[in-house]
């Protein structure tokens, strides 16, 4: 009987091994529109617009459509939306322009103010400004500095890195991956992830034989 027990748990032990070696890192959904030419504008290209004029002020940066674009890496650092029927922004922003440094929302939208998330809240922006046609909204926040004053941290084997608007991730450290970056690259877990297997299978061990020698002395 307690034979089979202990092969029962390390049979337990092998399939979690495997399930940790082939769990992936959760995607983001996509969004497929341009954020640069949102079809729900009025015009493809806004004129005399504060993102306008930031970006022809800036070097290096050119506008395309309603995103003003770093010529050397496409990233965009400003996005014009004013003037646009755009309900929200769902992911579109943190997908597409995650780096944006100025963005222009009708006034009804405003800026994608405050997060919480356990009970932390924290800003996205830094500054904003507003009439009543548009709101502004610039310099984003770091958002990793600032849960890092809330004593968060990312799990062990990975770094926090902004990602857009208020928002962050934690990226696996190089030769680290999987839920939670327990598995290496090269497809073993984490020697944390086998001491708990293996010390939980010990412990279910001690009781079987427990139980079954309690049981063999009522007899």
């Amino acid at each position: 009987m307690i034979g089979g027990m202990l092969k029962f748990c390390y049979v337990l032990i092998f399939i979690q091994v495997i399930c940790y070696s082939f769990v992936s890192p959760e995607k983001l959904p996509q969004n497929d529109e341009d954020i640069c030419a949102l079809v729900s504008c009025t015009s493809l290209t806004p004129t005399n617009s504060s993102i306008e004029k930031f970006c022809n002020q800036s070097r290096g940066l050119l506008m395309r459509g309603r995103c003003c674009l770093d010529l050397s890496t496409n990233a965009i650092y400003g996005v014009d939306l004013s003037w646009c029927n755009i309900s929200h922004l769902g992911s579109m922003l943190h997908e597409q322009a995650p780096q944006v440094v100025k963005l222009s929302l009708p006034s009804q939208n405003g800026c994608p103010s405050n997060w919480t998330w356990f009970n932390t809240t924290w800003k996205a922006w830094n500054f904003t400004n507003s009439n009543k046609h548009y709101e502004v909204c610039y310099n984003q926040t770091d958002t990793c500095a600032t849960l890092k004053t809330f004593n968060y941290s990312c799990p062990e084997n990975s770094q926090c890195r902004n990602d857009g608007p208020g928002m962050f991730q934690c990226l696996c450290s190089h030769g680290w991956t999987g839920y939670k970056c327990v598995r290496h690259s090269h497809g073993k877990p984490s020697i944390s992830i086998l001491i708990g297997s293996f010390g939980s299978a010990t412990l279910l061990s001690v009781f079987f034989w427990l139980s079954e020698r309690k049981n063999a002395i009522n007899r």
